[in-house]
């Protein structure tokens, strides 16, 4: 299992590195900087990973100089999603030190999620959720501010007038 992650995590690396060298505005290749590697931890144990560093492109950012690295964007903790969120859920329902000695004892690896990784990633978990509940709600509140603008306010508008019978009582 541990050699299969390692070739599935190396091909996805690649395969993003790749896509993301290319500049979305002028559609050519963004000069290399250099190569390093990367340490990735997965469900499967540790995988290193050949971790490319782009510069922006020359012709969209003439005089900017700057680089950045794909892989960061992808695997910004150096964990992969399914490790993210599996030491997250422990961490939401157990003490972080029983949930690091769960992983420790039901992972095929060896143990190098400590309680303070745990606390930290679920920390880090919760706090992506909490900013994409308020993307949701502000884009939400920005959707029903364009409908509230579309709706005149016009005193004795019938259309907008409703009654309600309560016991033979009438309010409108």
């Amino acid at each position: 299992m541990a050699a299969l992650q390692n070739a599935v995590v190396n091909h996805e690396a690649e395969t993003y590195a790749f896509l993301r060298r290319i500049c979305p505005d002028c559609h050519t290749s963004r000069p290399v900087k250099d190569y390093t590697t990367r340490r990735i931890r997965t469900v499967f144990g540790t995988v290193e990973v050949r971790n490319p560093r782009w510069m922006l492109c020359r012709e969209c950012h003439p005089g900017m100089v700057g680089a950045f690295a794909p892989l960061k964007e992808i695997c910004p903790d150096r964990a992969t999603p399914e490790l993210m969120e599996l030491t997250a859920r422990l961490g939401s329902i157990l003490p972080y030190r029983q949930a690091a000695k769960v992983l420790a004892d039901f992972l095929p690896t060896d143990p190098t999620e400590t309680h303070a990784t745990v606390r930290k990633r679920t920390i880090k978990v919760g706090e992506r959720l909490d900013d994409q509940v308020m993307q949701e709600t502000w884009r939400a509140r920005s959707q029903m501010d364009a409908r509230w603008q579309l709706e005149m306010q016009l005193p004795g508008d019938r259309r907008k007038k409703f009654v309600i019978s309560i016991d033979t009582a009438h309010v409108s």
